[in-house]
């Protein structure tokens, strides 16, 4: 294998160390004892940084002298895309033998002149033999490599009935070649899909990763981190800042922070006041409505459940304490009366992250920073 510089080593990592270092253990990338994994899926909404960890295991994995491929398939509109996308990024490693290269290239650009003519049946004629050339590529490879496909839910809505034979061939390759690892993200609940769609064995073999937020030690370590020469916070104003935002994820601990230095003067400390105007601010974030933008589109995939999922987002946006599960029942009732309708509802608004239980046992949004955004665009007409 050719050594490449690496190309997952940009960013700098805080705050999954011990997530990454259990991860990387169970795919062979650290010495230990403890039984290894030869795929994993990483349960999370957006914004909890499952694509930020997946591309330190990648670092990783090349440090190692792995094959480190990263995968975002969310505008993969049919497997013929998943395909032409997939091959382009195994030529990017630039690590395989030449005549793998050349073979992939000529794959490639069967792909490529299926997805320029639009042919669906001669996409079906060709599929199986593109698929199995591809095998073929995964059976002479001889050295470890980690595959990385992140959004895939997003790619399955799109395949809908073609997605239940895309699964069971990606489990096949997962039992086949176990020198290649596999990790999945996607923002859009993978189980739920699974679940619905009733697919549980195509990913029996796929162990769940569960990513959540910060602790508060990790919290007011990375806001300490944050803070070194740019912030100097008055005593208490780290756990109000926490308290603020609640769900205490790096994402939204950097944008509150990022307003609070907009506000700054030279040598003025973080107060309560700063931190309230800070919040405020938040809410005009571009950050925030770009998530919005991406919050839309996720629910337009709810189809025949979108319009009650709005309708529980509007009324839990304007009751911050929450709302009772048999209350929102009644909210929605005229658009889903069907009580496992209304559980799926539930179940893809929690695994999306928009919302929770909480200590009360009533629904309440995941975010008071969203929820109030939510709210304002509520009040201003913009959701309707």
């Amino acid at each position: 294998m050719k050594i490449q510089t690496n190309p997952f080593e940009n960013k700098k990592f805080f705050g999954r160390e011990n997530e990454l270092s259990e991860i990387c253990k169970r795919l062979g990338l650290e010495d230990s004892l403890i039984e290894q994994c030869n795929s994993f899926q990483f349960t999370a909404p957006r914004r909890v940084g499952k694509t930020f960890l997946a591309t330190e295991i990648l670092k990783k994995a090349h440090e190692k002298g792995y094959l480190g491929i990263f995968i975002n398939v969310e505008g993969c509109l049919n497997e013929a895309y998943f395909i032409e996308k997939f091959i382009s990024k195994l030529l990017e490693s630039n690590s395989l033998p030449k005549k793998t290269s050349t073979k992939l290239q000529n794959l490639r650009s069967i792909s490529i002149t299926i997805l320029g003519t639009g042919g669906a049946v001669e996409w079906e004629n060709k599929k199986s033999t593109i698929y199995k050339e591809l095998e073929n590529v995964f059976a002479r490879y001889n050295g470890n490599a980690i595959i990385v496909i992140d959004e895939l839910t997003i790619l399955l809505e799109n395949l809908k009935e073609k997605a239940s034979p895309f699964l069971y061939w990606l489990k096949s390759l997962r039992n086949e070649y176990k020198n290649i690892r596999w990790i999945y993200c996607s923002s859009m609940s993978i189980d739920a899909f699974i679940e619905e769609n009733n697919l549980h064995k195509s990913t029996i073999d796929i162990e769940s990763f569960d990513l959540g937020e910060f602790s508060k030690e990790e919290a007011i370590s990375f806001i300490e981190k944050l803070s070194a020469k740019k912030a100097d916070f008055n005593d208490g104003c780290i756990d109000y800042l926490l308290k603020k935002i609640e769900w205490k994820l790096p994402h939204y601990i950097r944008i509150l922070f990022n307003e609070i230095c907009h506000l700054l003067t030279e040598n003025q400390q973080v107060s309560i006041t700063i931190i309230d105007q800070a919040y405020s601010n938040a809410l005009n974030n571009k950050d925030i409505l770009s998530y919005f933008k991406i919050m839309k589109a996720d629910l337009k995939q709810y189809k025949e459940y979108e319009k009650s999922a709005y309708k529980i987002l509007e009324a839990l946006s304007h009751n911050a304490a929450g709302i009772g599960k048999n209350t929102i029942k009644t909210m929605i009732y005229e658009t889903k009366n069907d009580e496992n309708d209304i559980d799926r509802i539930f179940n893809r608004l929690k695994t999306g992250g928009y919302i929770m239980k909480n200590e009360d046992n009533k629904y309440t949004f995941r975010s008071p920073l969203f929820r109030d955004y939510w709210k304002e665009q509520i009040d201003k007409n913009k959701i309707k």
